[in-house]
């Protein structure tokens, strides 16, 4: 009897175990994990998909424009539900694979039209990438200043080239293209020569080299026509050596005064340019050198795939699939793209470039060119632009030059961090998350502050237990900004109480805090908070477990997007002392000295 008794009770107990086990199951398939690889898409577009979806628990997390990211967070069984990247190809993405759910059995591939998805299809017919409306990008060409001189508006190269001539008569730069940045270098090199990327071998080189599993192969004569066709351009155009030097800003002070008649640039640049100029501005494609035919150059505003894992569970894989709809709608993709310049690559939105003339037939005969964008081809670029333009290079060089940097191997990079801890960027039950607040309390107490806060998308990842080489340390905060993200400023307590007020309860869309996985995260403090139906009311702010004192003076981190909260909460901007350094800069500078992350701190206190 005994016995019996015992073997129902172990029964009971499985059978509460599974229960229980169940529970939690349940409550974790309704909360998906997306990472957008840019923090600008955590404006309008967040609000977008939360209010299209509001019966998905959704945590948006920062990603980077690194496809390293995902292959550290795979690493370690943490690759989150839907991931987005900009700078991509499939070449480059193929480690991934295995990590990834096939897309090409569900309708909304059947969407794309087939001269976008083409370099999306695996040899195996799968789909594991869709790419997410296009940026056009093409040439803004001053108008005005054309009729000024009496000069037309060109329609294929030959007059392009004649036009360019002209201007070089009267001693006008005929295009300006701030050649120092190596996006510039790329979009320079494949929109001079666009009618040899968009032919039949164009187009048969760029799968061969999206679907390389060792070097990309290249053909000599057929790239030697290529770099013949750039430096055509670059002689018609009569771009020299000193424009090298030139960012898009030294390039857009020339334009906008007058000196030089076209730049490149996207249609929100196109409506920047126009509010600091009276003349009417026109957009122009990239002309083939060899045909009549045009282009427009466009880039993905992202790629997106979805986390193979998904698939064992039909109920998260439909919320997954409604998130990415998301993405794939008119709205989302007017969001994505920043306003209604954009080629949309699937066949139920229309593409839209604003009040832009000129591209309606390229926009009806879908002539868009998608850019070849792997992980070593900006740097490829820039390197042979620049020699072409110097001189120091002639064709065959630069053939030679950017085969090596494309095949380059990534050499093995230097271990500089060993942690013995792990420290995860998950919300833990208090509304805490530990990797974060390691990251932001190294910082501060780096730079001598007494408080830090920043948003909760400044960081990507957690930090396991293990060896970290440079590239691991980089990815595990937001990067891409070259601009400084932190000013350093002395505030008294209760003026600190009224900006993270005004930041919890901001009415705007910056900074949306809705769920504890939008709260910030703090540092040298712990915030008190009050739970309401949607976000939270700071109730206290507490140091060294002591309520913060109001007239006490504290010096504090504060991201320069809380700027703008300054005057909400009624600060004066004063003694403000910029950090120079960008947060991706700042953080590898203190593993680079040998400075261990500290602990994370016990930071939010959240009652009902």
């Amino acid at each position: 009897m005994r016995k019996t008794r015992m073997i129902i009770l172990l029964l009971f107990s499985i059978l509460i175990t599974i229960t229980i086990s169940g529970c939690f199951l349940n409550k974790e398939d309704n909360h998906l994990t997306v990472y957008l690889w840019t923090s600008k898409l955590f404006d309008e577009f967040q609000s977008f998909v939360e209010e299209e979806c509001p019966d998905i628990e959704i945590e948006f997390i920062a990603g980077n424009n690194d496809l390293h990211l995902y292959e550290y967070l795979a690493e370690h069984g943490e690759l989150p539900d839907i991931i987005t990247t900009r700078r991509f190809s499939k070449n480059d993405a193929a480690s991934l694979c295995p990590y990834l759910l096939d897309l090409s059995g569900y309708s909304i591939v059947s969407q794309y039209y087939p001269y976008a998805l083409q370099y999306y299809i695996e040899d195996t017919s799968e789909v594991h990438w869709l790419p997410v409306c296009g940026i056009p990008e093409t040439m803004i060409v001053n108008k005005s200043l054309l009729d000024d001189y009496g000069i037309s508006v060109p329609k294929n190269y030959q007059e392009f080239k004649e036009m360019c001539s002209l201007l070089v008569d009267n001693g006008i730069k005929p295009f300006v293209a701030g050649l120092e940045d190596d996006y510039a270098a790329h979009s320079f090199l494949q929109g001079a020569a666009i009618g040899k990327f968009t032919s039949l071998d164009g187009l048969a080189w760029r799968m061969n080299a999206e679907n390389a599993t060792d070097e990309i192969e290249f053909d000599d004569q057929q790239w030697l026509e290529i770099f013949n066709e750039v430096g055509n351009f670059i002689k018609d155009t009569n771009i020299t050596s000193d424009e090298l030097a030139m960012g898009n800003n030294d390039a857009l002070e020339l334009f906008v005064a007058r000196k030089a008649a076209i730049i490149r640039g996207t249609p929100n640049d196109r409506i920047s340019y126009q509010s600091l100029m009276n003349d009417e501005l026109l957009r122009l494609p990239y002309f083939s050198q060899t045909s009549n035919d045009s282009f427009i150059y466009t880039y993905p505003s992202l790629n997106i795939s979805l986390n193979k894992s998904l698939q064992n569970n039909k109920d998260k894989l439909n919320k997954a699939m409604k998130i990415l709809n998301c993405f794939i709608s008119e709205e989302g993709q007017r969001l994505i793209a920043g306003g209604d310049g954009l080629i949309s690559y699937s066949t139920n939105v229309h593409s839209s470039i604003g009040k832009m003339r000129e591209m309606e037939s390229q926009i009806e005969t879908n002539a868009c060119y998608i850019r070849y964008a792997s992980k070593n081809s900006f740097s490829a670029s820039l390197e042979v632009i620049h020699g072409l333009v110097s001189g120091k290079m002639d064709n065959e060089e630069a053939l030679r030059v950017f085969k090596s940097k494309i095949n380059e191997a990534i050499e093995n990079d230097k271990i500089v961090l060993k942690l013995d801890e792990t420290y995860s960027l998950q919300v833990d039950d208090k509304g805490c998350r530990d990797a974060a607040s390691s990251i932001l309390t190294s910082i501060r107490i780096y730079y001598h502050a007494d408080l830090a806060i920043t948003p909760y998308y400044f960081y990507t990842a957690s930090l396991y237990e293990g060896e970290y080489t440079s590239n691991d340390i980089k990815i595990l905060v937001k990067s891409g900004n070259t601009n400084p993200d932190f000013i350093k400023t002395r505030l008294k307590g209760n003026e600190i109480k009224n900006l993270i007020s005004s930041y919890l309860n901001d009415t705007g869309i910056r900074y949306n805090i809705n769920s504890k996985y939008e709260l910030p995260v703090v540092s040298g403090m712990k915030l008190v908070l009050n739970e309401k139906e949607k976000g939270y009311i700071l109730k206290d702010i507490k140091i060294n477990n002591l309520p913060i004192i109001d007239d006490e003076i504290y010096t504090i981190l504060i991201p320069t997007t809380f700027e703008s909260l300054f005057a909400t909460s009624n600060l004066s901007q004063k003694e403000i002392e910029p950090i120079e350094m960008p947060l991706a800069v700042i953080w590898y500078k203190i593993i680079s000295e040998k400075i261990l992350p500290n602990a994370p701190e016990d930071y939010i206190e959240i009652s009902k």
